[in-house]
């Protein structure tokens, strides 16, 4: 592109190129889903393009990027008209860590750095390295260099001289050892290869050295402070056991982990660890017993720090922020609290809305058009690569996947690479860096923070899609090692798509000749069964040889040669099953397609990870794909019964299915161009369809014949509704005017008229007197029908809003649009209630469930997500479709809801199916079902237990009480008394028939963290973080003995079957035994980190046991030893129950699964997936063919644990796949469906 066309204005080239394709406006509106008036104005230059918008435009008109190419790399202020004046810099780092030389900048971790100092004020004289962990985003290595460096340069450690101790900061990389040894020698004036020579002497002789050695010009008796910041690279980037060993060990002794007391460490070390690989700190003695004493926990900012974060800065830079701009911010992030990774995407956020000032004045729509914080940074990131040429792009996506390193299990991580080995991406490089992306220092270029890992979707798809290469080199690396290993059996070589894909997954490759061998040959048989002529002769010659030579062998070796043959196919059955039950787990956007492949990997062999994906499919609420329409579908409704679904597509018709029986039963035909909206009438007798042919058709039902047609107006029609009487319609336009008709008279009742852009959506008030409006002019607007006046204008989107809807009592309005926001109103006070972000784009349409506790949005991110009204929080998101998501809907029952695409389809989900959810909704903390099928008990957060009617998932009665989170409970074994146990230092008891308190125990000071029945129900144990375990008479309620023996908090406790034995597990990670009658200690087993979890199997001969180090312990407690060690999940468990039969073993933590262990293999765990926080408790029922977990994440998930069950339930909603479907998924699995 040429410099002058890149000067012509968006506008005017999007006019051009709409001209030259002979796109109308109205049907470049359609494609792009932005109003026709609003593209007119950006054609006229009266607003300005959004990244959105051009993105659109470009991919509708087949630009090829020439459109991106004209949106400005950083956009002009939209607010002002004053030149903006040069500021010195910026106050805001953006995403990029704050630095010694950023200090004034820092502010809201004053108190942090003052605790920081404390801690490591007592290292000098204690000795040890002290370890600061947050998780990623936290802000710890702006913490340790703009907050500790400085504070130890003002001499802020109470030792004389501290002010003029060396200090060394830096990062292990991928070779620590070098790298320690060249920041010691830089400090201390020694040579790299003496340092080095002394690091391979051992720790010990490293720490001597560096306790005699001077410390180049500083003061005698000065101390080495070593920083060692993004401390976990030793695990992620550092490939070597030995240099890791070295590099652990010498920086212990260097910090005089060990010494006698009276002897001072050689050096302070510091270390900065990421909270998710704290872990793999444990790995490494030296580690674990300096870090016992010497870890400072880093977490969330509080609303004042934040406040101060966001507001010294600019004070301090001159800035002014417009009144409103803090608390719109502090919202954004969460009114509840924000997530301990907000830090980078609100230093971003700032930093983008600085670019956009209005003079000295950062502003609510310079930040609002930044994307603020949930979406400054991705906006930011696609600015960036737009402003690119054409032919740049390409690069992009191979730089940014070269720092980045992406390990076979786990999250990506960011990488550095020199910069000499990127010098050919130039000004791709340049620009990333001018965008705070990338960052170069120090010879090595890296990914700024790992928050663009996060926050970037493109670069998220692109290190997604490279992770699937890598699995196809990793699949070809073993069938080829199985072809060689099986004399070349051409029955082993790959075909059609997989050799497709085996060929584009390493086509950029250098192959080991093993594999090229096997490759080679596939495509050498695949050219050849293609072929003809010579090519079919050679083929039919080289076979019979084949076949002779098999033959043979046969003859010689016949039942050794079967015999390796069916190993071969086990082999490869073996694979296929892992193969298919990785890709269901990976699918995006198709929850059908992901259970038809786990089905499959299920029935070609039942390992692990297909029982893994199998179970899992449960998790999606996916009840069927109605499928069927020739283009995008963009309405949907229910009938008043619930029995039907009509959609509205671009296909120009609208379709009748039946919802239980997932099957269309009839369509409506006479629309001459696409159909947006569609509306059953109150009785369910006609329905309303809405076309861009300007007309709107009334269908009778019954005989699905058109009935009436009103006429439209002369731009394009947006909305649909009906008045609750069934009498009247409204209708929306974009010509900026509502229609309202009598639909029984066939005449136009008046208009109502008043937005300045065009009307995108309308909704009726559940008593039919006032009318909501939503428009492309930003506002949400109420109209009294019958005086056909505007009420109120309610303001606060900052960009078109396109769904509006009443809650069922008519009380709160929500309303979403352009800015991926939802807002909820307050009818009475006409002002605004919640901001509920989460989407990652428009959001299209918005609906309310019957019972007006919950919402659903529908977005073009792809997803649909539901939200909990009371608490605002968004308990799952939905991801069946594979383009924009039109519209949400729910049956009128209530836990069925609808939602359609631009993809072509229709999806339902049943939202309670597997789902319990209390409102408010709240962390649940435990779980337990009640005895003989009662029911189910849950508690968390907010302090309530609540019991649940299991057959029809509804909540049956709330017991209030405790007065602080509750964090256990128990059901007695004839399930007529509850127990609680809570962080207000009591249990209690509930009489389970008539739902009131029986009892309050108090004796534990503090927490109580555990109760437990015996199983004849005359005991109660709890323990608490007092250190103690107790026992209680049920029956007197009366204290019968205190248990001593725990050096911390006791965290789990269980009773024996035979009620003879109580165990407890602690803190202080030991299982302890009791005499449950004598109240006496019989014993204690051992385990690295704390029990959080313990379980007896059913006869009582095993006991489990879990926690910190998330490992899974099974005691023989025949003989009293250790009986097995299960590894499984990546961080601590919380929480296990064996089934009725002691069968299974169900484990669950903070890794947000859950394990199904079987306990004669105890290596072999199927994981659940689906919570998207810390599962906290788990419970079979008493079939045990239920289990429940509960989470952080607010939800209580059902799960049936049989694949047999489960795989019927998937068939019943997939039925028998097609050939075609099953060759587009299976391409070379012989068409043998288990769902016939």
């Amino acid at each position: 592109m040429t410099e002058s066309t890149a000067r012509v204005p968006f506008g005017s080239e999007l006019r051009r190129l709409r001209a030259q394709r002979g796109v109308s406006l109205a049907g470049l509106s359609r494609l792009v889903h932005y109003s026709k008036g609003y593209l007119s104005k950006i054609e006229n230059g009266d607003k300005p393009v959004t990244m959105d918008v051009a993105r659109r435009c470009d991919a509708a008109l087949g630009a090829g990027g020439s459109l991106l190419a004209l949106v400005d790399v950083v956009p002009r202020p939209r607010v002002g008209d004053r030149p903006v004046p040069p500021v010195d810099a910026c106050p805001y780092r953006g995403l990029a860590p704050y630095g010694a030389a950023d200090a004034r900048w820092f502010f809201g971790r004053e108190r942090a750095t003052a605790t920081l100092v404390a801690r490591l004020a007592d290292r000098v004289q204690r000795g040890g390295p002290l370890a600061v962990v947050a998780p990623s985003g936290a802000g710890k290595t702006s913490l340790l260099h703009a907050g500790l460096l400085p504070a130890l340069t003002r001499g802020s450690l109470p030792a004389p001289g501290s002010a003029e101790w060396p200090v060394v900061a830096f990062t292990p990389t991928a070779h620590p050892v070098t790298e320690l040894a060249g920041r010691v020698a830089e400090a201390t004036g020694s040579s790299v290869p003496d340092v080095l020579a002394e690091l391979a002497a051992g720790p010990q002789r490293f720490a001597a050295v560096l306790r005699d050695r001077p410390t180049g010009p500083a003061p005698a008796g000065s101390r080495l402070v070593l920083v060692v910041d993004q401390f976990e690279e030793v695990f992620t980037l550092c490939a070597d056991d030995g240099a890791r060993r070295t590099f652990v060990t010498s920086l212990c002794a260097a910090a005089g982990t060990g010494i006698s007391r009276h002897d001072d460490p050689p050096a302070l070390v510091v270390l900065g660890v990421r909270a998710d690989h704290y872990a793999s700190c444990l790995a490494h003695p030296p580690l674990v017993a300096a870090l016992q004493q010497g870890h400072l926990p880093l977490g969330p900012m509080s609303t004042a720090e934040l406040r101060s974060a966001i507001v010294e800065p600019a004070r301090l830079a001159g800035l002014e922020l417009e009144p409103g701009l803090v608390e719109l911010i502090l919202a954004d992030l969460g009114e509840d609290g924000h997530p301990p990774d907000a830090l980078p995407p609100l230093s971003h956020a700032l930093w983008a809305s600085w670019q956009r000032r209005d003079g000295r004045r950062l502003t609510m729509a310079g930040y609002q058009d930044a994307g603020g914080v949930p979406g400054a940074l991705a906006s930011t990131a696609e600015t960036a690569y737009a402003g690119l040429a054409t032919a740049e792009r390409p690069l992009v996506r191979e730089l940014m996947t070269q720092l980045v390193a992406v390990p076979e299990d786990g999250d990506p991580v960011r990488r550095r690479v020199p910069r000499g080995d990127l010098e050919r991406f130039g000004g791709v490089l340049a620009a990333l860096v001018s965008a705070g992306l990338v960052t170069v220092s120090g010879g090595e270029v890296e990914i700024t923070h790992d928050a663009v890992l996060r926050g970037w979707p493109r670069l998220r798809d692109w290190i997604e899609d490279d992770r699937a290469g890598r699995l196809a080199r990793r699949r070809l690396a073993r069938d080829a090692v199985e072809w060689h290993a099986h004399g070349r059996d051409p029955d082993l070589l790959y075909r059609g798509a997989r050799l497709a894909t085996a060929r584009e997954g390493t086509a950029a490759d250098v192959l080991p000749p093993a594999e090229r061998e096997f490759l080679d040959a596939s495509l050498r048989r695949e050219r050849g069964w293609r072929g003809g002529g010579q090519g079919r002769d050679r083929l039919w010659r080289r076979l019979v040889a084949a076949l002779a030579t098999l033959l043979v062998l046969a003859l010689l070796a016949g039942a050794l040669a079967l015999r390796h043959r069916q190993r071969a196919l086990d082999q490869r059955r073996l694979a296929l099953s892992g193969e298919l039950a990785a890709e269901a787990s990976m699918l995006a956007g198709q929850p059908d397609a992901a259970m038809l492949l786990a089905v499959e990997a299920y029935h070609q062999a039942p390992t692990r990870e297909a029982r893994g994906a199998l179970l899992s499919t449960q998790a999606r609420l996916f009840a069927g794909r109605l499928a069927g329409h020739q283009g995008p579908v963009y309405g949907a409704a229910f009938s008043p019964d619930g029995g039907l679904l009509a959609t509205a597509s671009a296909d120009h018709t609208v379709r009748l299915w039946d919802v239980v029986q997932r099957r269309q039963v009839g369509d409506f035909t006479g629309h001459t161009d696409a159909v947006v909206g569609v509306a059953f009438s109150p009785d369910g007798h006609l329905l309303a369809s809405l076309g861009a042919d300007h007309t709107v058709r009334l269908w009778e039902v019954a005989s699905r014949r058109q009935v009436d047609t009103l006429p439209g107006a002369a731009s394009r029609m947006t909305g649909v509704a009906w008045r609750p009487d069934g009498r009247a319609l409204a209708v929306s336009g974009e010509d900026r005017v509502v229609r309202l008709w009598d639909v029984t008279a066939h005449r136009l009742l008046g208009a109502l008229v008043g937005h300045a852009d065009a009307v995108e959506a309308v909704a009726w008030s559940p008593d039919g007197r006032t009318l909501a409006t939503a428009g492309a002019d930003r506002t949400v607007r109420l109209w009294d029908v019958a005086g056909r006046g505007e009420i109120a204008s309610l303001v606060g989107h900052p960009a078109a809003v396109y769904g509006v809807a009443w809650s069922p009592d008519g009380r709160t309005l929500a309303s979403a649009g352009g800015d991926g926001a939802v807002r909820l109103w307050d009818v009475a006070t006409r002002t605004p209630l919640a901001n509920l972000t989460g989407h990652t784009g428009t959001v299209w349409s918005v609906a309310w469930s019957p019972d007006g506790t919950t919402l659903a949005t529908a977005g073009d991110d792809q997803t649909a997500r539901v939200w909990d009204v009371a608490s605002r929080h968004q308990l799952v998101t939905l991801a069946g479709h594979t383009s924009a998501v039109h519209m949400a809907a729910f049956a009128p029952d209530g836990p069925l809801l609808a939602t359609t695409s631009s993809d072509g389809t229709a999806v339902l989900w049943d939202l309670r199916a597997s789902l319990l959810v209390a409102h408010p909704s709240s962390a649940v903390f435990a779980a337990t079902f009640l005895p003989g099928g009662r029911g189910l008990a849950t508690a968390g957060d907010d302090g309530a237990l609540r019991l649940w009617n299991v057959t029809d998932r509804r909540q049956a009665a709330v017991l209030i009480g405790h007065t602080a989170p509750v964090r256990a409970v128990s059901a007695s074994g004839d399930g007529r008394l509850l127990a609680s146990a809570g962080d207000d230092g009591t249990a209690r008891l509930w009489d389970v028939a008539s739902r009131a308190p029986v009892a309050t125990l108090t004796g534990h000071a503090g927490p109580v963290r555990a109760v437990a029945f015996s199983p004849d129900g005359r005991l109660l144990a709890t323990g608490g973080d007092d250190g103690t375990a107790r026992l209680w008479d049920v029956a007197t309620h009366r204290l019968l003995a205190t248990l001593t023996g725990h050096a911390g908090p006791v965290y789990a406790a269980a009773f024996s079957p035979d009620g003879e034995t109580l165990a407890t597990g602690g803190q202080d990670g030991t299982v302890r035994l009791w005499d449950a009658e004598g109240r006496r200690e019989l014993g204690a087993l051992g385990r690295p980190g704390a029990v959080r979890a313990i379980a007896w199997s059913p006869e009582g001969d095993l006991l489990a046991s879990a926690g910190d180090d998330r490992a899974i312990t099974l005691w023989d407690m025949v003989r009293q030893r250790r009986l097995a060690t299960l590894v499984g999940h990546s961080a601590p468990v919380y929480a296990m129950a064996f089934s009725p039969n002691g069968h299974l073993l169900a484990t669950a933590g903070a890794d947000r699964t859950a394990n199904l262990w079987r306990i004669t293999r105890h290596r072999e765990p199927a994981t659940l997936t689906g919570h998207t926080g810390p599962i906290r408790a788990v419970a079979f029922d008493s079939t045990g063919s239920m289990l429940v977990t509960a989470s952080e994440d607010d939800t209580i998930r059902l799960w049936d644990p049989s694949p047999e069950r489960v795989t019927t339930w998937a068939c019943r909603i997939l039925g028998r796949p097609d050939r075609a479907r099953w060759d587009q998924l299976l391409p070379d699995v012989p068409y043998q469906p288990a769902c016939g």
